[in-house]
């Protein structure tokens, strides 16, 4: 039953009905419809339903465009013109202050300016001398009165005192009739208000729901933890709905704006096959939607480099000019700036045709055509200006970048759109308090703005609405459900204002104040709910993050069940439905199609090493091509920190060649050599590392350590010569031709040869080389290329927390570290056998790779899998399960 059938029949012509809220509102005004359309009227006057605010303003409204000289009223100021008035004054005041959280320590002042004012608390009051804070608020809010008066300025908050005067002084016509509804408290200054209307003539009529003492259709539901609440509740409305069609449901969630992205994600699983039967009255922040987001980001451009996240985060971006047209394009860029581990993004570098590491221009040529006019218009910009040619720049700026995207605007983004222009217009509307400002000062405001302000896309009514707790407050349901309600919400712990006298709060029972006027609001709303919903559960979590919490001792008296007892919808978690759904086709595919002819296979020694270890990798990696993308980090990489190490000691033997020459060197001549190496090493490396200055320096004595360190082991090894660095080969296995580089070859004894292969990790071992799967082939492969003279193969590991060779020889070398093959008893084998043995072995590695074979065959399952990053695409994990659910 609707409470308000009887106050529809009263309303009409004179007639005015006020709400705390826009929802409730909207909510009797399509009730009053349906109402009408009951009584089979074919046509009815529109009733005037309002939030009291709203109708205060349009009272001013009407008497600005009546009165007949409007020029010398007191001109009503924005929400955002008084958030610029308090910073200002704020500043003023204090500088010192700005050493606070700007942005929060204005809004807490605004809050309290309006408090004051509802509650009619003169600033003048002594108790404002009796604390630092409160005596900051008096001076600062003084301040604030004298900016408006001095401009003939008037504060939202200070509206309903000027409203009464005027309503006072007979100057404002008045409703016959008004009916305040859903009121759950009247501020001091409102009923000042009703005072000064009722005076005037004007009946007033404040709506009261009886107290309610008990209902047996109030229900208590106790719930293991929050998400099963939530879950609970969307399971009970989807079942309410489907047994009660034309049934109107609540669901009131106390803090919805916090837990909203749950709500939706869990009333979403819940409703998958018609989320149009629930709506979320609280909507998200404009800046959380990715359409403004984008718009921020690209106006925050003019920044000298920006984080390579951000920059492609743009370049995925569907709101960016020639996105569609240009997407593949735009993720390459992605991929080589990865690849090439760049942290920061100077765009303007980028735009250069010769650019390090890619050219935009050359890349993604139609983003490079976007970014170029946008630049030269920031280029052109003056150092300030007034906030409204600001905010035709930004629109400027953003148009040049083909913001919103080529593509149709979905219902939602053409609303957010439309609410983007309404931020830009009061950006524009703060000309009127201030001077003109920079270009970061006019972004600040307007991301300030856009974090600020609450939006929510226009959708058709839903059956189902989940409010907060004072939205559901007055609104008529047949079905209600309550969740929240613990001890520790209901009520909540009192939250007195910071900077208004506490004495004062309690004295005027002021909101948040006290615990008992926590409690009798608690109360207050309870008694809403009951008296609007027809049936009506509450329900709590019986823990929050592993913490035991209670129900609130407001609901004592309300009849416990359990869920059980409740009529919920059928659900299944959306991963155990698809789980659930499976239908598994076992396919044996093991067998890719053979190496074509002119098919070009890059990798190098890395196709065996990958097919050894798994043929299937293999077959992705170099293959398909299929490699993860890299993630950059700032710094060296690790193999940066290798290519440095390499590419210094190519240097240097390259001015060396023979251990003699090293030998000759005095300490001084190396000292001067090693540095002067390591510094040529360091050019190789991309621009984006040069700026590290104090990180490379660091780097460069560490490096400078080992290398010294390991020269001195060179010193002291058997006469040698290096005759070969970075030495190109082409091994031919069966039909496979790879081709690598060998790091170093030194010719030792009567012209034989070692070949070196340095390593930065003291992880490599020669046990690696000796299995019908051998996880680093690496040197065994070099050694079939380089057989005719090669006695020995090694690792020079060359790293600071461990140094040395580790290699195996035909014969003696002398070298601590190379042991001659024949002399490792674990092995039992000869170098003619083993070279045999690796010759057949790496033979048939390359013949698998060749004929296609790609068997998801890990050699070690836990080593192998451990950090490879193809497993949801090889689904070893499945395979796994499937084979221990049949043992």
């Amino acid at each position: 039953m609707n409470h308000y059938t009887d106050l529809f029949k009263h309303l009409g012509s004179g007639v005015t009905v006020l709400t705390p809220n826009r929802r409730l509102s909207a909510t009797l005004q399509r009730d009053y419809q349906a109402h009408q359309v009951s009584q089979d009227q074919k046509s009815w006057e529109t009733a005037d339903i309002l939030p009291l605010f709203s109708f205060m303003q349009r009272l001013w409204q009407d008497y600005t465009i009546e009165t007949p000289n409007p020029a010398s009223l007191p001109l009503l100021l924005t929400r955002e013109q008084e958030h610029l008035l308090w910073e200002q004054c704020l500043t003023h005041y204090d500088d010192s202050l700005s050493l606070l959280q700007r942005a929060k320590t204005v809004d807490s002042f605004q809050s309290a300016w309006q408090l004051l004012h509802e509650w009619c608390i003169d600033l003048d009051h002594p108790d404002f001398e009796t604390a630092d804070t409160y005596r900051v608020m008096q001076r600062i809010a003084k301040q604030m009165q004298r900016v408006l008066f001095k401009n003939n300025w008037q504060s939202l908050s200070c509206l309903p005192q000027l409203l009464i005067s005027l309503i006072k002084n007979g100057e404002i016509p008045l409703p016959k009739q008004l009916y305040f509804i859903g009121f759950t408290e009247i501020s001091p200054m409102t009923q000042l208000f009703i005072q000064a209307c009722e005076e005037q003539g004007t009946l007033v009529y404040c709506h009261h729901h009886p107290h309610i003492q008990g209902d047996d259709n109030n229900k208590k539901l106790s719930l293991p933890d929050c998400q099963t609440e939530i879950l609970t509740m969307a399971r009970w409305a989807k079942a309410t709905l489907a047994q009660h069609p034309h049934a109107r449901i609540g669901c009131v969630v106390p803090q919805l704006t916090a837990q909203r992205e749950q709500v939706a994600s869990l009333f979403s699983a819940v409703f998958a096959d018609d989320c149009a039967s629930f709506n979320i009255s609280s909507g998200q922040y404009l800046s959380q939607y990715p359409i403004i987001h984008t718009a921020l980001t690209l106006l925050s451009l003019h920044q000298t480099t920006i984080s390579r996240e951000i920059f492609c985060y743009l370049l995925t971006s569907p709101y960016l000019g020639e996105a569609e047209i240009e997407y593949v394009k735009r993720a390459n860029v992605d991929k080589h700036l990865r690849q090439h581990n760049v942290s920061e993004v100077s765009l303007r570098n980028l735009l250069n045709d010769q650019a390090f590491p890619i050219s935009l221009a050359i890349y993604a040529p139609l983003l490079a055509k976007r970014l170029a006019p946008f630049f030269s218009m920031l280029d052109q910009l003056p150092s300030s200006q007034s906030h409204y040619q600001w905010a035709k720049l930004f629109s400027e700026l953003l148009g040049l970048l083909g913001w919103p995207g080529e593509r149709s605007l979905l219902s939602e983004e053409y609303q957010i759109t439309a609410a983007w222009l309404k931020l830009l217009n009061q950006l524009a509307k703060l000309d009127l308090v201030t001077d003109n400002i920079t270009y970061q000062h006019a972004l600040a405001i307007l991301k300030k703005n856009a974090n600020s302000t609450l939006f929510q896309a226009k959708t058709p009514t839903a059956p189902i609405q989940i409010l907060g707790t004072l939205e559901a407050a007055g609104i008529p349901f047949d079905f209600l459900w309550v969740n929240g309600m613990t001890d520790r919400a209901w009520p909540p712990q009192p939250d007195p204002h910071p900077f208004i006298p506490k004495k004062l709060q309690h004295e005027l029972n002021m909101p948040h104040a006290t615990a008992e006027r926590e409690l009798h609001f608690c109360k207050q709303l309870i008694q809403q709910y009951q008296y609007h919903a027809h049936q009506l559960i509450f329900s709590f979590a019986e823990k929050e993050e592993e913490i035991e919490i209670q129900p609130t001792s407001l609901l004592n008296k309300v009849t416990a069940i359990k869920a059980t007892q409740l009529i919920l919808s059928d659900y299944t978690a959306p991963a155990a439905y698809l789980f659930a759904t499976r239908k598994i086709e076992m396919i044996s595919d093991a067998m890719a199609p053979p190496i074509a002819i002119g098919e070009e296979i890059k990798g190098g020694v890395r196709v065996i090493q990958d097919q050894a270890s798994c043929p299937f990798k293999s077959y992705i990696l170099w293959r398909i091509g299929a490699k993860p993308l890299e993630t950059p980090i700032y710094g060296l990489r690790k193999q940066d920190r290798g290519r440095w190490v390499h590419r210094t000691f190519e240097k240097i033997w390259g001015e060396l060649r023979t251990q003699e020459a090293l030998l000759n060197l005095d300490s001084e001549s190396l000292s001067r050599l090693i540095h002067t190496t390591i510094e040529l090493a360091l050019q190789d490396f991309p621009h984006a590392y040069q700026d590290f200055k104090q990180y490379l320096l660091l780097e460069k004595k560490r490096l400078y350590q080992i290398i010294s360190a390991w020269l001195v082991s060179e010193k002291n090894r058997p006469t040698f010569t290096v005759i070969a660095q970075e030495k190109k080969i082409a091994i031919s296995l069966s039909s496979l031709t790879l081709s690598t580089r060998i790091d170093r070859i030194d010719e030792i004894d009567h012209q034989q040869h070692l070949i070196i292969d340095y390593k930065t990790s003291p992880y490599h071992t020669i046990n690696h080389w000796f299995s019908t799967r051998p996880e680093e082939p690496q040197l065994p492969l070099y050694l079939l290329a380089e057989e005719a003279k090669t006695v020995g193969l090694a690792y020079a590991t060359i790293a600071a927390r461990e140094s040395g060779w580790h290699g195996v020889s035909r014969h003696d070398t002398a070298i601590k570290g190379i042991r001659p093959l024949a002399k490792i008893d674990r092995l039992n084998t000869t170098w003619e056998a083993q070279l045999i043995a690796w010759k057949a072995i790496l033979h048939q590695l390359a013949e698998d790779f060749a004929n296609g074979i790609a068997t998801v065959d890990p050699k070690d399952l836990k080593q192998t899998c451990l950090r490879c990053e193809l497993k949801s695409l090889c689904r070893i994990n499945e395979e796994i399960t499937h084979d221990s659910s049949s043992i």
